[in-house]
């Protein structure tokens, strides 16, 4: 109730998304993600007139972030589909970040799953990209990092690709 009484009110919205997302960081087990109940949490805050913002890749926590400043809640990393605890929290802790390159070099043994989730969900929107823009250059840092070029082109297999 103090919190509800002598804060501004995005704090509180912050506390009850947080506790429907299970996303307390110092909490050695989460547990797994209610995206339900975050939908319907964000679905109710929206219809009051709170607004939620996208997790930018260089400031959004591992929970969500009320952002009093601007009265909105900034989403949490750890809220979102394909990003699970470790990989949220190796994100916070490896900032800065100063573009996608940039991110992708820190975070090199992060699945391309959880890098396309990020694209998805807007994290690199903050760098003026498009996502459109943001998911071409995650998978040529992807493609650069991971997948060697032939060295020479041979017809060993040239009967199977005539079918």
């Amino acid at each position: 109730m103090n919190l509800y009484h002598f804060y501004p009110h995005i704090y509180w919205q912050t506390a009850v998304l947080t506790i429907n997302a299970g996303a307390n960081e110092t909490n050695e087990d989460n547990g797994a993600t209610n995206y339900g109940k975050i939908a319907k949490a964000i679905g109710d805050m929206t219809h009051q007139g709170v607004k939620i913002a996208l997790p930018e890749i260089t400031s959004a926590a591992f929970g969500f972030k009320p952002d009093a400043t601007n009265d909105r809640i900034i989403f949490g990393l750890k809220g979102m589909v394909g990003i699970g605890d470790e990989v949220a929290q190796k994100i916070v802790a490896r900032r800065p970040y100063v573009s996608l390159e940039d991110f992708y070099h820190k975070n090199t043994d992060m699945g391309a799953v959880a890098l396309l989730a990020l694209v998805k969900g807007g994290c690199f929107d903050c760098f003026g990209l498009s996502r459109k823009q943001a998911a071409q250059q995650m998978l040529a840092c992807i493609a650069a990092d991971k997948v060697e070029p032939k060295q020479a082109l041979t017809f060993q297999n040239f009967n199977a690709m005539k079918a």
